[in-house]
Protein backbone atom coordinates (compact mmCIF):
# COMPACT_ATOMS: atom_id res chain seq x y z
CA UNK A 1 0.00 0.00 0.00
CA UNK A 2 1.71 3.13 -1.09
CA UNK A 3 1.42 6.22 1.37
CA UNK A 4 0.53 8.60 -1.81
CA UNK A 5 -1.22 11.91 -0.60
CA UNK A 6 0.35 11.24 2.90
CA UNK A 7 2.08 13.80 5.10
CA UNK A 8 4.42 12.16 7.34
CA UNK A 9 6.12 14.09 10.41
CA UNK A 10 9.66 12.23 11.62
CA UNK A 11 10.96 13.95 14.80
CA UNK A 12 14.75 13.67 14.79
CA UNK A 13 14.85 12.66 11.71
CA UNK A 14 18.17 14.50 10.12
CA UNK A 15 20.29 11.18 10.87
CA UNK A 16 20.30 7.03 12.31
CA UNK A 17 17.18 5.50 12.78
CA UNK A 18 15.06 8.78 11.61
CA UNK A 19 16.63 9.20 8.63
CA UNK A 20 16.08 5.86 7.75
CA UNK A 21 12.40 6.42 8.22
CA UNK A 22 12.10 9.15 6.39
CA UNK A 23 13.71 8.18 3.42
CA UNK A 24 11.26 4.70 3.03
CA UNK A 25 8.65 6.88 3.89
CA UNK A 26 9.28 8.93 1.08
CA UNK A 27 9.96 5.91 -1.15
CA UNK A 28 6.53 4.79 -0.04
CA UNK A 29 4.99 7.69 -1.25
CA UNK A 30 4.84 9.85 1.77
CA UNK A 31 5.71 13.80 1.69
CA UNK A 32 7.58 14.32 4.53
CA UNK A 33 8.30 17.03 7.14
CA UNK A 34 12.29 16.25 8.39
CA UNK A 35 12.60 17.62 11.92
CA UNK A 36 15.85 18.44 13.40
CA UNK A 37 16.88 20.55 16.55
CA UNK A 38 20.31 20.62 15.91
CA UNK A 39 21.33 19.43 12.99
CA UNK A 40 20.49 21.89 9.65
CA UNK A 41 22.83 20.31 7.40
CA UNK A 42 21.73 17.50 7.54
CA UNK A 43 18.14 17.39 8.07
CA UNK A 44 18.75 19.49 4.52
CA UNK A 45 20.46 16.54 2.93
CA UNK A 46 17.60 14.27 3.99
CA UNK A 47 15.31 16.50 1.80
CA UNK A 48 17.87 16.71 -1.09
CA UNK A 49 17.84 12.88 -1.20
CA UNK A 50 14.08 12.98 -1.13
CA UNK A 51 13.61 15.54 -3.69
CA UNK A 52 16.04 14.30 -6.49
CA UNK A 53 14.04 11.24 -6.01
CA UNK A 54 10.94 13.09 -7.14
CA UNK A 55 9.37 13.45 -3.81
CA UNK A 56 8.74 16.37 -1.51
CA UNK A 57 9.95 17.33 2.09
CA UNK A 58 10.66 20.01 4.37
CA UNK A 59 13.37 20.02 7.02
CA UNK A 60 11.64 22.03 10.26
CA UNK A 61 14.14 22.73 13.18
CA UNK A 62 11.95 22.24 16.71
CA UNK A 63 12.77 21.36 19.77
CA UNK A 64 10.13 18.11 20.30
CA UNK A 65 10.07 18.86 24.29
CA UNK A 66 8.76 22.37 23.57
CA UNK A 67 4.53 21.86 22.66
CA UNK A 68 4.59 25.62 21.31
CA UNK A 69 7.55 25.18 19.14
CA UNK A 70 5.82 21.34 18.40
CA UNK A 71 2.34 23.28 17.88
CA UNK A 72 3.94 25.85 15.04
CA UNK A 73 5.60 22.58 13.17
CA UNK A 74 2.83 20.81 13.05
CA UNK A 75 0.59 23.98 12.19
CA UNK A 76 3.04 25.58 10.04
CA UNK A 77 4.89 22.39 8.07
CA UNK A 78 1.19 21.22 7.75
CA UNK A 79 0.38 24.30 5.89
CA UNK A 80 2.71 23.60 3.38
CA UNK A 81 3.02 19.56 2.77
CA UNK A 82 -0.45 18.69 4.27
CA UNK A 83 -2.14 18.12 7.81
CA UNK A 84 0.09 15.15 9.20
CA UNK A 85 -1.45 11.89 8.54
CA UNK A 86 1.69 10.51 10.31
CA UNK A 87 3.79 10.53 12.96
CA UNK A 88 6.93 8.91 13.87
CA UNK A 89 8.10 10.08 17.71
CA UNK A 90 12.13 9.11 16.93
CA UNK A 91 13.88 12.04 18.48
CA UNK A 92 15.33 10.70 21.73
CA UNK A 93 18.52 12.10 24.08
CA UNK A 94 21.14 10.03 24.50
CA UNK A 95 22.70 10.33 28.02
CA UNK A 96 26.07 8.44 28.74
CA UNK A 97 25.41 4.41 29.13
CA UNK A 98 27.60 2.10 30.84
CA UNK A 99 26.55 -1.70 30.61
Amino acid sequence: MGLEGRTALVSGSSRGIGRAIALRLAEEGAKVIVNYRSREKEAGDVVAQIEAKGGKALAWRADVSNFEEVEAMVKEAGAILGPVDILVNNATIHRGISL
